[in-house]
């Protein structure tokens, strides 16, 4: 059986009015495939996150690609980007990289960036 939810006119203003914010903010990155001529692995690196067209399909362009420096951490680097949920959402997004057993200088992985409301 599903569930009903009454709402007020004010309630169902703010819905739709952060709605609106939500898609607005949503693709505003360059495309993937634009940010990866710019942004390489360096020599005995690679791209952490595989198929870029796969992910293009799940996230759209709301994914931003970050060359990783040595001695950069997973935290660090979650809590640059607002936006971005938590440390194990790096770590899903980029399997093609075994991040969990940390981070390799002149990888390139992908952050998937979610609009703030």
């Amino acid at each position: 059986m599903a569930k009903r939810f009454i709402i007020s006119e004010e309630e169902k203003g703010d819905i739709l009015s952060k709605y609106g914010l939500l898609k607005e903010q949503m693709n505003r990155l360059p495309d993937i495939d634009v940010q990866m001529k710019k942004i390489k692995p360096d020599i005995g690196g690679k791209y952490c996150f595989g198929n870029p067209q796969r992910l293009k399909s799940e996230v759209g362009n709301n994914v931003l690609l970050y060359k990783v420096k040595s001695g950069d951490t997973l935290s660090e680097i979650a809590s640059k980007y607002p936006g971005v949920s938590d440390v194990d959402e790096i770590i899903a997004t980029n399997k093609s990289c075994q991040l969990s057993k940390g981070l390799r200088g002149g990888d390139v992985i992908a952050i998937v960036i979610l609009p703030r409301m």
